[in-house]
């Protein structure tokens, strides 16, 4: 009688233990991938994107600007590829030019006269 119970205190002793270094393990777990941030070019040094662009050819390297976008004064990097920068700054460009065409052939907003 004496065996069985050591023996289930024993066991009870270990299933504890085991519980204990589970939840550790567990937590741990949990804590290191709250810290962990994916990696992404905004979070990259300066090192670290010239490491990245060195044997890319110029429209594949990633160039990165801080700037605050349309109705926000909040500054915020943004990175992408040269070639996809010239194809958003043609897109904006051809916005400028509609805006500045006048419908009838006439100066559009940039000018008053008639």
């Amino acid at each position: 009688m004496f065996e069985t119970a050591l023996k289930a205190k024993t066991t009870k002793c270990h299933e504890n233990k085991l519980m204990k270094t589970s939840i550790s393990s567990i937590g741990i777990l949990l804590i290191l991938a709250g810290c962990s941030t994916p990696l992404t070019f905004e979070n990259m040094s300066e090192q670290e994107l010239l490491a990245y662009n060195k044997d890319r050819p110029i429209l594949e390297q990633v160039y990165c600007v801080k700037q605050a976008r349309t109705s926000t004064h909040i500054r915020k990097t943004y990175c992408d590829t040269v070639e996809e920068w010239v194809l958003y700054n043609q897109r904006e460009a051809s916005k400028l030019d509609v805006l500045s065409t006048h419908p009838r052939g006439g100066p559009g907003l940039s000018g008053f006269s008639n």
